[in-house]
């Protein structure tokens, strides 16, 4: 029975070498040794970070019972070194030898420990984000063999179908948020443009004419009775000249009901209702995936790896069960029973108050050749006053070839400055309404 090996140096250089039944450590050296030019005290045992001369894996054989130098032993039963990097409380179960190509990393394993560490007993999978489980699978001992990921456990129809659903639901929420997002900004591109690039042209227009109106409201002060709650003042403050000077006279009409406070009496219920309480309890199992052993697999590049492994297992626990029972409890309620009227005192009074009158006004337009604006006159009597002013002044513009007439409103300055005839450019907004105009004569 022969083996093949690969053995690397330093450098990563590797050469591939059969060990034959009748070879012995000794000869696997000086085999080693010639292969890459090197003494033979230079040849020796990586396992990870450590490194084992041949006197040191001599005296491990003899530790573990083996007398024998062979190499092949020494492959079979080297897997001892590994023990030292198991828990201690850990219980090897298996120490086998094995070549095969492992489907998680594609590497050749040559040899297998399985222990059973009493820590992790009842311990749960990590998360998938953590180091990924393995279950129990029987070993592909085909040469033939890819490197594939781990198994995971078969999820239910209804956990994928949720999985379809939370995808196709998040892919249509992004799509809609995109088309949104995307509407906003090309109503805002459309607004800017329209704005900036169309939101005003200019015309020429002449001033056609120009109007204005002045008015006047005049005031007369008479003496007006009101009645209610809130006077100017009291009826002991105007006798005490406690009050304005347009009162003249204030009167109490007793008390009246001012408002109604409602009265309200606790009265008592019976309210029935239900009550969940424990009724017993009842087992509930379900499967779960619990730590059964660790898989300690040596490669043929001298490197190895710790493998926990998990198998389906029924958990049952104990769950309380319930049942409604009717209950009853008295309930304290506050129930409106009646209202109780609220007394003020009530007042009238007499007081003198401006009173607008009819209003005058005076108009005019500059194409009639009348003076210029002035105001209205007006007669005013006793106890009267003209404090009520307005005016408005407008120019009228004409568009170049009469197609259409604007009115400006602007101030009597504005006004007096424009005369009829004179040309000016109007700024006009998209839907033709007049937004400025300059006078063309000034800009010359």
């Amino acid at each position: 029975m022969a083996m093949r090996v690969t053995v690397a140096n330093l450098s990563g250089y590797t050469v591939e070498l059969d060990i034959e039944e009748t070879d012995t450590l000794s000869s696997l050296v000086f085999k080693i040794a010639d292969v890459f030019a090197v003494p033979t005290t230079q040849v020796g045992l990586a396992h990870g970070p450590r490194r084992f001369t041949p006197e040191d894996l001599q005296s491990r054989l003899r530790s573990l019972g083996v007398e024998s130098g062979s190499c092949l032993t020494l492959i079979q039963h080297g897997l001892g070194l590994l023990r030292e990097d198991m828990p201690p409380t850990a219980r090897v179960v298996a120490d086998e030898r094995a070549n095969y190509v492992d489907p998680v990393t594609g590497k050749v394993v040559v040899g297998k420990v399985t222990y059973v560490d009493p820590a992790m007993a009842g311990s749960r999978p990590p998360p998938s984000s953590a180091v990924p489980s393995f279950r129990s699978i029987p070993a592909q001992t085909s040469k033939k063999s890819k490197r594939a990921k781990a198994p995971s456990p078969p999820r239910s129809y209804a956990a994928r179908r949720s999985d379809e659903h939370i995808s196709h639901k998040n892919e249509s929420g992004s799509s809609v948020g995109a088309l949104v997002l995307a509407g906003v900004v090309f109503v805002l591109v459309i607004s800017v443009a329209v704005w900036f690039g169309f939101g005003s042209y200019e015309v020429t227009a002449v001033l056609a004419d120009a109007t204005w109106e002045r008015s006047i409201t005049p005031e007369r002060s008479e003496l007006t009775e009101h009645e209610g709650w809130a006077p100017p003042c009291t009826p002991y403050q105007y006798r005490n000249w406690q009050r304005g000077d347009d009162v003249k006279w204030v009167e109490s009409q007793g008390q009246r009901i001012h408002h109604y406070e409602p009265i309200y009496e606790d009265q008592w219920t019976v309210e029935h209702y239900t009550e969940q309480v424990v009724s017993g309890q009842q087992q509930r199992c379900h499967t779960a995936q619990v730590y059964s052993h660790t898989d300690v697999l040596q490669f043929a590049d001298g490197t190895s790896e710790h493998r926990p492994v998990y198998k389906d297992e029924q958990v049952c626990t104990m769950e309380p069960t319930y049942e409604s029972v009717p209950r009853t409890r008295n309930m304290r309620t506050s129930v409106q029973v009646g209202s109780d009227p609220i007394y003020r005192e009530y007042y009238r009074w007499a007081v003198y108050e401006w009173h607008r009158l009819r209003t005058v006004i005076a108009s005019g337009r500059r194409s009639d050749g009348g003076n210029g604006p002035y105001w209205p006159d007006v007669h005013l009597g006793r106890w009267e006053r003209a404090n009520i002013r307005s005016e408005q002044y407008s120019l009228m513009f004409e568009e170049s070839g009469g197609r259409r007439l604007y009115t400006q409103h602007v101030d009597e300055r504005q006004w007096r400055k424009a005369g009829i005839g004179d040309h000016f450019r109007l700024r006009l907004s998209v839907f033709g309404n007049l937004q400025g105009y300059d006078l063309l004569s000034e800009e010359a």
